[in-house]
């Protein structure tokens, strides 16, 4: 008969979205082996986009909110006008930048 294994899933929250990870050792060889979890494969998390993410990623590294408003549009996750010179190329490189999407394809953590 074969031995019943149990394991414990973690999940993370990055950026507002809840990411599971799949447990890759048992609770019982957690002693020997430590805890290690990891994204599915195959799986990819949709975060959001640069823009969107920003300001949850700039609160995090400890920046203000008001230091944040000066330069990023709260509601919209957009640069705001006056942040950048008036050069359009410029601007447009930093619409395209904050219009792009935040995935994560792969993520294991190994606690010893």
């Amino acid at each position: 008969m074969s031995e019943t294994k149990v394991f414990f899933g973690v999940s993370l929250e990055l950026a507002g979205k809840t990411i599971s990870l799949e447990p890759k050792n048992a609770i019982t060889e957690l002693k020997e082996k430590g805890i290690e979890v990891e994204l599915p494969p195959g799986e990819r998390v949709y975060l959001g986009t640069v823009g969107s993410s920003l300001n949850s990623i700039m609160s995090t590294l400890g920046v203000s909110s008001t230091e944040i408003d000066s330069f990023l549009d709260p509601t919209t996750g957009e640069l705001k006008a006056d942040a950048l010179p008036d050069i359009t190329v410029l601007q447009n490189a930093s619409n395209v930048l904050v219009e792009a999407g935040l995935y994560v394809d792969e993520f294991h953590v190994r606690i010893p």
